[in-house]
Formats: C-alpha cells, structure tokens, sequence
C-alpha cells in the first residue's frame, strides 16, 4: 500500500483546518466575515509555512507617481521595507517593496461582467495593483531557462475559501477577456487562484510553476482528494516569489515618491 508523502499530509492538515475554519466562522452572521476570512488565511498557512523574512499587511500599495491601488485584502512585503503606518494594521506600500498582492474571499461568486461577483472586483483590483509603477520586478532563474524569468508587474494571487468549479471560473475569465477588454487583459489576471473547498488551483504559464507558455495562457494545476491539494502549487509559487526576491540587490528610487506632483494649469 502506497502511503503520502509527509508534505502531502501536512498541506492536508492546513486545507482541513482551513475548511473547518471557514465553516465555523460562517455560522456567525457578523459584518467582518472579509476580516475573518483574512485573518484564517494568514493565520492558518501564510504564517505558518512561508519563509520569516516576511510580513502580511493590509492597506493601499502606493508607486512613485502617486497612484493608488486601493484597499488590499493581503500586502505580502520584505520585512525590511519600510513601514508607513496609517492606524492599527493599515499601512501605505511602496509598490517597489511589495512581493505579492492577495484577495481572500469567504465564497467567489461570479456572474456576467454587467454584473457584480466576487470575481469581477478582484479582477478590478489586480488591474489596478498591475498598472502600478515599479523598478523591481521579480526576476526568477529557472533551471529550464537560461534566460532570468521577469515579472512585468506585481504577482496576484486570488484566494476562496469556496467557490465555482475550475470549468466554470476559467470560462468567466475567458469572456471578461474576450468580450469586454479591447487588449489582452489577460496580463491583468492574477498569477495564482485557488479555491480550497473544490480542491483545484490555476496557474498561469510564465515560469515560476509550470514553463512558461508563449501565449500567457492559463494552465490547471488540480487534483482530486486523494493526490495533491490545492495548496501545494500556491505554496511553491510564493516561495518562488520570496526566493527570487531574496537573491537581489535592491535600490530603491525613494525620490522618486516625494518628487513634485504636475500641476494643471487652467
């Protein structure tokens, strides 16, 4: 009789208690459950199995031209960045120190793009977190590759803790991208989205889990009960992101952010 891996067994631990988590939090009907949803997140996996180099916030990523990406569920940043508290455990980022941005949702509804779904306003937000500026990117040396692998943008991760199937979802993505963007919007999608209920992640094809695909396209990294969990390839790719980021020196263009705003002249 074949028997798991002990990594197996313990990324099985994590889903269970995430689960079992969620459902419990699920039976009190407070106004926080985001929070709640959050806090289990970080708690139960991020803290627990990522390297200590790094911290989990929450707030607004800021670049050097002063735009803004809006609230984020999860700022993951260098614990050696700097920390520009605004109240309690809401910060400001500098989009130069942020290693990767998180949405976390209890349930991920999706519907047409007229309409509003969990999807579309993680989708909006990633778009917004990806426009921002930044002079370091994460660059990853894939063994495969003799050239570095570089992220054009801040890497994305989308995080439920339930949700649609992985035919369904992936469909979703494909119309938004077809039917309403008149580019590619698909460089706008998060680089990781995993569904813990339904046991499936999806990862999109630039190197840093699967080869990178010429066509940006999405691949499926899923399985059922009884082989690897969802967990793994989130796992991987962020400690990919965390490696990466590690391995480079970093001088951060800090005038940058406190240089004169334009002016409209009327």
């Amino acid at each position: 009789m074949e028997t798991r891996r002990l990594l197996y067994k313990h990324f099985d631990s994590i889903r269970d208690e995430l689960l079992q988590y969620h459902k419990h939090s699920s039976l009190a009907h407070h106004s926080d459950v985001k929070g709640s949803a959050r806090e289990g997140f970080i708690n139960a996996f991020l803290r627990n199995n990522l390297p200590s180099l790094v911290e989990y916030k929450t707030g607004e990523i800021i670049d050097c031209d002063d735009k803004t990406s809006g609230q984020i569920d999860i700022i993951l940043q260098s614990a050696l960045s700097p920390k520009i508290h605004l109240h309690n455990d809401i910060q400001i980022t500098l989009s130069d120190f942020v290693l990767a941005a998180i949405e976390v949702k209890s349930n991920l509804t999706t519907a047409s793009y007229s309409e509003k779904s969990h999807l579309k306003s993680a989708l909006e937000t990633f778009k917004k977190v990806k426009e921002l500026k930044r002079a370091h990117f994460v660059t990853y040396h894939s063994k495969e590759k003799s050239e570095p692998i570089i992220h054009p943008n801040t890497p994305c991760f989308l995080i439920a803790y339930d949700g649609p199937s992985k035919e369904t979802l992936h469909k979703h993505l494909k119309d938004f991208s077809a039917s309403v963007y008149s580019y590619n919007y698909q460089k706008f999608w998060p680089e990781v989205i995993s569904v813990i209920k339904q046991n499936y992640t999806i990862v999109v094809h630039d190197g840093l889990f699967v080869s990178p695909d010429p066509f940006f396209d999405f691949t499926y990294t899923h399985t059922d009960e009884n082989e690897v969990n969802c967990l793994i390839p989130l796992f991987i790719y962020l400690c990919r992101v965390i490696e990466s980021w590690n391995s480079q020196l970093h001088h951060t263009p800090f005038l940058d952010y406190f240089k004169e705003l334009p002016t409209n002249k009327g």
